[in-house]
């Protein structure tokens, strides 16, 4: 039987934490964050259980653009690990009146998300690029909703 992960996002106003971690084992995989995100440099440090690394990324980068150089330049690294996440965790900021403990991601719950932007307006956007930008990069795990 094949190890699964899980991934999590964490996409705030300045910065974007992430994580690969093993739920069986409870081993953390990947662990990284971009900070910087409304820079012209962005920092992006990471470990897996072997190295740390760090890369900068220069010019003018929006979220799915920082989202997507860390899927395809940091995760695909590790195929196995890439091709057997089952799971994206994210952290919302406000769930507003609607969403007040852990739920599906589907249409409904994005609406909510949206909804309570005025309660949390640096943060709920943001976070709702994540998600989008995670179903684009796995559309199997949009099946699943």
């Amino acid at each position: 039987m094949s190890d699964i992960f899980v991934l999590t996002l964490n996409c705030g106003s300045s910065s974007l934490k992430f994580s690969i971690i093993n739920p069986k084992t409870d081993n953390i995989e990947i662990l990284g964050i971009a900070n910087f995100l409304c820079s012209s440099k962005v920092e992006i440090s990471w470990k897996n259980r072997i190295k740390k690394h760090k890369y900068i990324l220069y010019s003018d980068k929006d979220i799915e653009e920082i989202i997507h150089f860390i899927f395809h330049n940091i995760l695909q690294n590790n195929l196995y690990i890439f091709d057997n996440i089952s799971c994206i965790g994210h952290r919302i900021v406000h769930g507003g009146l609607k969403l007040r403990k852990s739920v599906i991601i589907n249409k409904e719950t994005m609406k909510y998300i949206k909804d309570a932007s005025i309660f949390a307006p640096l943060h709920n956007p943001i976070n709702l690029l994540g998600i989008k930008s995670s179903f684009k990069i796995f559309p199997h795990l949009k099946k699943k909703m």
